[in-house]
């Protein structure tokens, strides 16, 4: 039983900070693609 729990937390875990990583990866692209919209302009 507690095995089960366990590897449901670890699961969690690890799609929350996947999750995570995908937004951090989404807002640097945003980033980066409004300086170069600046460095442009």
């Amino acid at each position: 039983m507690l095995e089960i729990v366990k590897y449901f937390r670890e699961l969690i875990i690890d799609s929350a900070a996947k999750s995570n990583y995908n937004k951090l990866k989404a807002e640097q692209t945003c980033l980066s693609k409004s300086r170069i919209a600046r460095r442009g302009a």
